[in-house]
């Protein structure tokens, strides 16, 4: 991912709460939410060409983490909006998920939300 600096606004710690834990707490550290990108109008297309809005996951850990059974949301009411396939983020790596609105879930492929990213905060 490109070297560009956090987004310092109340969105992003609206966002904080974006990744839901199905399951219980591991021995391995957590991947944590590292970018969002609401309202992308120049900085990374999809593989359609379109410049879809996107969330960073950052594993910290040395070990890759299966985010299957994981979510992302933008809702304070629902917290399984959109449900991780069953891919891995790899060591110290990083992963794109677009927040489309499309639901794309084929691990093969580039991942798509069900929901877009509101540039006003949530």
């Amino acid at each position: 991912m490109s070297e560009m600096p956090p987004l310092r606004s109340s969105y992003s710690r609206k966002l904080a709460f974006a990744l839901a834990i199905a399951m219980g707490t591991s021995a391995f550290a957590d991947p944590v939410l590292s970018e969002v990108m609401p309202a992308n109008r120049s900085t990374l297309k999809d593989e359609t060409g379109a410049y879809s809005d996107w969330i960073e996951l950052y594993n910290p850990d040395s070990t890759a983490f299966n985010l299957n059974g994981w979510y992302l949301t933008d809702s304070t009411t629902n917290k399984t909006a959109w449900q991780f396939p069953a891919v891995s983020l790899p060591a110290k790596g990083y992963l794109v998920v677009f927040a489309s609105g499309t639901s794309r879930r084929d691990p093969a492929n580039p991942l798509h939300t069900s929901f877009r990213l509101d540039s006003n905060g949530e």
